[in-house]
């Protein structure tokens, strides 16, 4: 890996401003608006990195990937990845020492108040066997940031692999996974169908909730149940005359 510039030191996020107040690093100030600085379909995927970061070690790694880095001078966070996903860098010394003197929860309220989706990315060595660390006070804030703000946290070893979260977030946000997920939708649909056949079967006569779900348990779907036999209908405790009221039901034109 190319030799890289000493980074600037990271003590906690940069929360300066407002992300709307982003303007690419150019020699005048002004540049595309924001929403130019990200790919159309077929385009290259784009991470936008603060100009103070050029040169790092995290982008010399992103160099070696198909990614197309813009310079701004990002008034929040240290890198965008969407217009409303920007990641906050910091190492994991930088963590522990903001958690020590309590700096670090106020942080992040005013990270999550001036973003939309931030992201906070954590680099260095094991978080829990840095100089100082409390595993009890470290639990506690990741708690606070991940689940009670609902703010993200990735943690990396070395620069290598921060370039490597970076691109597949950046990756992930801009043109999706590559491949469909439809695992919660196809569940949810299933339930969906399951209680529909149980409100059918339950508004016919002589049939309540209790049996519907039973009988849905039992023979899987409503085109095998209304295919029963008088003597399969009756074993299951229904009216023998339940196919014809369900051929007069179908054809009823009122």
């Amino acid at each position: 890996m190319r030799p890289s510039k000493p980074r600037r030191p990271s003590s906690g996020f940069r929360t300066k401003g407002n992300h709307e107040t982003a303007t690419l690093n150019t020699p005048n100030g002004e540049g595309p608006k924001r929403r130019d600085w990200f790919p159309s379909a077929g385009e290259m995927v784009t991470l936008v990195a603060d100009a103070a970061q050029k040169g790092n070690a995290i982008l010399a790694s992103l160099g070696e990937k198909k990614v197309r880095i813009v310079y701004a001078n990002l008034q929040v966070g240290d890198y965008q990845i969407t217009d409303n996903v920007y990641v906050c860098y910091m190492t994991t010394e930088a963590f522990v020492r903001s958690l020590a003197d309590k700096r670090l929860y106020r942080q992040v309220l005013e990270l999550k108040r001036a973003v939309p989706e931030p992201v906070i990315l954590v680099e260095g060595p094991n978080v829990y066997e840095v100089d100082g660390a409390n595993p009890y006070l470290i639990n506690g804030a990741l708690a606070f940031i991940s689940v009670i703000n609902r703010i993200p946290v990735l943690f990396a070893e070395g620069p290598d692999e921060s370039a490597e979260l970076l691109f597949m977030a950046t990756n992930q946000t801009q043109f999706g996974l590559g491949y469909e997920v439809h695992a919660e939708d196809q569940k949810e649909r299933r339930r969906e169908f399951k209680e529909i056949q149980q409100d059918v079967l339950a508004a016919l006569p002589g049939v309540g909730p209790v049996t519907a779900k039973a009988l849905i348990r039992q023979h899987g779907s409503l085109r095998q149940i209304f295919s029963l036999t008088p003597p399969d209908l009756a074993e299951a405790g229904l009216d023998e005359k339940l196919p014809g009221l369900l051929s007069e039901l179908f054809d009823y034109k009122g």
